[in-house]
């Protein structure tokens, strides 16, 4: 596989020819193409392309895509497209970025959330007490809002019912 060939379809964005190298270097498993392949998924403004190389960056292996992932999925420019971001991940030990996926459990949509519990679930690291903790703490937090929001939101049910009585 030439680098250069591939550096061409990724400037070029010719989305069809870079899945087919993509899937080349996936099964490959071309450590020398994640260099380039981290740099294209941190500039591309295109989402195939980035989830593409995501899974291709995943498909190798190599823990070098750990961070640039993590920096790609926290990016606001990948709001609402992080799922197969996520998912990228999962052939990785997490444990680092424990925090980061907490955060997205609360604040993503349903396909964040889910990738975000199942890489916590598969965690298998060790995780500092201190940021154990913190992620401890900020579920809790959410919880207690979601409490919150639901016994308002029961109460006012209940008021808009004692409505239809009086009609």
């Amino acid at each position: 596989m030439d680098i250069n060939s591939l550096r061409a379809v990724l400037e070029n964005e010719k989305l069809d020819e870079a899945e087919i190298l993509l899937e080349e270097i996936g099964k490959s498993k071309n450590i020398e193409a994640v260099p380039l392949l981290v740099e294209y998924l941190k500039s591309t403004e295109n989402v195939l392309l980035r989830n593409s190389i995501a899974l291709t960056l995943s498909d190798i292996g190599s823990e070098e895509a750990v961070q640039p992932l993590i920096e790609v999925i926290n990016d606001a420019k990948t709001l609402g497209h992080r799922g197969t971001l996520l998912y990228a991940l999962e052939p990785f030990d997490c444990s680092a970025h424990v925090e980061t996926l907490v955060d997205h459990l609360i604040n993503g949509n349903f396909e964040v959330q889910a990738q975000a519990y199942q890489l916590i679930e598969a965690i298998n690291g060790r995780i500092p007490a201190d940021t154990l903790f913190n992620c401890i703490l900020k579920i809790k937090e959410e919880l207690n809002e979601i409490e919150r929001q639901q016994e308002i939101l029961s109460e006012t049910l209940d008021t808009l019912f004692s409505f239809k009585k009086y009609k």
